[in-house]
C-alpha cells in the first residue's frame, strides 16, 4: 500500500483484516499468531490506513471550510450589492424642479425598518436638481 501507487484491492483487503482484528478483541500478538501474520505488517498497515483515514477526514474538513466560507462570501456579497427600489414622495418644489430655498431644508428617508436618515437639503437636492436638468 504504497502512497505513489495504492492498490484499493489490496487496501479493501487489509481494511477487512483490520476490521476483523478490531471485532475480534484480541491483541494484535494474538490476533496474528492465529492467522499466520507477522506483527510487523499488521502495524504497520494499521500505521498506513489510520494515516489515509486522517488525511481525508482532514480533507473533507478543509472541503467543508472552504464551502462555508465561500457560501458566506457570496452571502455579504448578496447583502452589499442587492438594492430594492422603494417609492418616494417629492416635494411640490422637487417635482417643479427648483432648487431648495433655505440652508435648515432637511431631506428624510426612513427605511420599513424604522430607520429614519435626515440629510441637509441642499446638499443633495442641488445635485439631484442638476441630474434632473440634464435629464430633461
Amino acid at each position: 500500500m504504497s502512497n505513489s501507487k495504492r492498490d484499493l484491492e489490496k487496501e479493501k483487503h487489509w481494511r477487512e483484516v483490520l476490521s476483523s482484528w478490531q471485532a475480534s478483541g484480541l491483541s494484535k500478538t494474538r490476533f496474528c499468531r492465529e492467522r499466520g501474520l507477522k506483527l510487523s505488517t499488521l502495524c504497520s498497515r494499521v500505521s498506513v490506513i489510520e494515516s489515509r483515514d486522517a488525511e481525508q477526514r482532514n480533507e473533507s474538513v478543509r472541503a467543508a471550510r472552504k464551502r462555508r466560507l465561500a457560501n458566506e462570501t457570496n452571502k455579504s456579497q448578496e447583502k452589499r450589492t442587492s438594492m430594492e427600489f422603494v417609492e418616494a414622495k417629492c416635494s411640490n418644489r422637487l417635482q417643479r424642479l427648483e432648487a431648495p430655498q433655505a440652508e435648515t431644508e432637511r431631506i428624510e428617508i426612513s427605511t420599513q425598518q424604522g430607520l429614519l436618515i435626515k440629510l441637509p437639503a441642499a446638499s443633495i437636492s442641488a445635485l439631484l436638481f442638476a441630474v434632473l436638468q440634464a435629464l430633461r
